[in-house]
């Protein structure tokens, strides 16, 4: 089974090209969906069955998309996102994905491609809430540029206000690449800094 791209901390401007795309990172269980000729199936972080979020593979999967969507489950506190799990019960759960490779690039277990273009497959499917909402059981993670560490700063502080988790930092040039920890992709929370 596909194991996602994860991601590395935050090591200050030098670590990062910018412009960067900015992500609110969720606090909740990392999911891979998986379509293809095989079926549609969630996948944990670990590369195992996650039945709990079979809610969003075959969501996704009967709005015609194939290859790999990287995304996560949450609910509204992550207590509360893994007994959902635990019990299989997508009721309290919800999919909010960040990334998409089709079947060439799953088989491949990369992709070249821009975030933006990878991207565009899902906007077109679940367009971005706003970074507070949830619309549906599967929606698409909410993001914006910023232009120098000055900005991501900003950016960090607005999402210590909202009470977030923290952000994600994201390379918009960086491939995808299965199963690999990437300094393409850069996580920001509490005591790591921004």
């Amino acid at each position: 089974m596909p194991r996602p791209m994860l991601l590395s901390d935050y090591a200050g401007p030098d670590s990062m090209r910018w412009p960067a795309w900015v992500e609110r990172k969720y606090n909740g269980v990392r999911c891979v969906i998986v379509i293809d000729g095989d079926g549609a199936r969630a996948i944990s972080r670990e590369g195992l069955p996650l039945a709990a979020g079979q809610f969003a593979a075959d969501w996704i999967a009967a709005r015609g998309v194939r290859g790999l969507v990287d995304g996560e489950l949450v609910g509204v506190t992550f207590r509360r996102t893994l007994s959902a799990i635990k019990r299989n019960d997508p009721e309290y759960l919800r999919f909010k994905a960040w990334d998409h490779l089709t079947p060439e690039e799953l088989a491949a277990g990369r992709s070249d491609r821009p975030l933006a273009e990878r991207r565009a497959g899902l906007v077109a499917l679940m367009p971005e809430p706003s970074a507070d909402a949830i619309q549906g059981p599967v929606d698409l993670v909410s993001g914006c540029y910023v232009a120098d560490d000055a900005a991501l700063e900003c950016a960090y502080r607005d999402a210590m206000r909202r009470r977030w988790e923290g952000l994600v930092v994201k390379d918009p040039s960086a491939p995808y690449v299965c199963e690999t920890r990437s300094r393409g992709w850069r996580r920001c929370k509490p005591g790591e800094g921004a």
